[in-house]
């Protein structure tokens, strides 16, 4: 299955209509500062991190992480993903989805995450049980 049938699979049992929109990784500094919804980070239909937020602000930070740049306050998922992952950022691909409602953001962002059990989600990193 892709990311984008995923997608529509999580969207269909959660009721929701929205438009899916991709854009590089690397240029997302021409996603609008205003927008909030929720992101998929990808490479090659594997999906790294999802998140839900300012979509442009929240880019700006995994962006740094995903080029090393991790502080010590940063998830293990993200130092395991940096380490154990042979990436090119600049290949990935950042999905989003322009939510306003709380509930839709917040529910889409748990299913998202429980369907694609992305590597650099804590959720998903300690239920794995990976040690850094």
């Amino acid at each position: 299955m892709t990311v984008d049938e995923g997608i529509d699979k999580v969207f269909k049992f959660l009721g929701i209509q929205a438009q899916v929109i991709d854009c590089p990784f690397r240029n997302y500094k021409t996603i609008l500062k205003s927008l909030n919804g929720i992101y998929i980070l990808i490479h090659n239909d594997e999906v790294y991190y999802v998140g839900k937020g300012q979509i442009r602000k929240r880019q700006g930070t995994h962006w740094k992480k995903a080029n090393g740049d991790l502080k010590d306050r940063d998830p293990d998922g993200w130092r395991w993903l940096v380490k154990n992952k042979v990436i090119n950022p600049k290949d990935w691909t950042v999905k989003y989805v322009i939510l306003h409602k709380q509930t839709e953001l917040s529910a889409v962002e748990g299913c998202l995450i429980h369907f694609f059990q992305p590597l650099a989600n804590n959720e998903t990193f300690i239920d794995e049980g990976r040690i850094v």
